[in-house]
């Protein structure tokens, strides 16, 4: 009878380790923008917005699709400076400050900075696209950028 209370315990006790292990506590997902901007620089590269915490916090993330570059299906997150009718979003390249979007409101330019790559200039104006932005998924794109962080602890 002790026999079988040890064999009770020790299964109870390998039952709860293993909830432990597989109930892991994710993270909360943080806010976001309830659209995305999907912005077109010429061929077929796009250029994906979306809002990522409060707004008061001025971030976004920034993803790339559709060119021959490094930087292609990559998802950046940037801090957003709003002043005199410019938008500049930063993000950070090999561990140092680049702006990668700049928004001119005044003259209705938007303009994509890449680093050089093969034979690519670095600056490519962008045209909103409303069809595309119809089409893209908050959600989807969070967690693109969620699992894309995750991959690279």
């Amino acid at each position: 009878m002790i026999r079988l209370i040890y064999i009770g315990i020790i299964a109870g006790l390998l039952s709860v380790s293993a909830n432990a292990q597989s109930s892991k506590v994710e993270a909360p997902r943080p806010e976001i923008g309830r659209y995305c901007k999907v912005y077109r620089a010429g061929e077929g590269l796009k250029v994906l917005l979306l809002r990522v915490g409060p707004e008061s916090k001025n971030e976004s993330i920034v993803a790339l699709d559709g060119f021959d570059h490094p930087w292609d299906g990559k998802l950046f997150k940037a801090s957003v400076v709003k002043a005199d009718g410019r938008q500049e979003f930063t993000i950070q390249n090999n561990g140092r400050p680049f702006v990668i979007l700049v928004f001119r409101e005044r003259y209705g330019q938007s303009t994509l900075f890449v680093p050089k790559y093969g034979t690519e200039e670095t600056e490519r104006p962008l045209s909103y696209s409303e069809d595309l932005s119809a089409g893209c998924k908050p959600d989807i794109l969070l967690s693109q950028y969620l699992n894309q962080q995750a991959g690279k602890k």
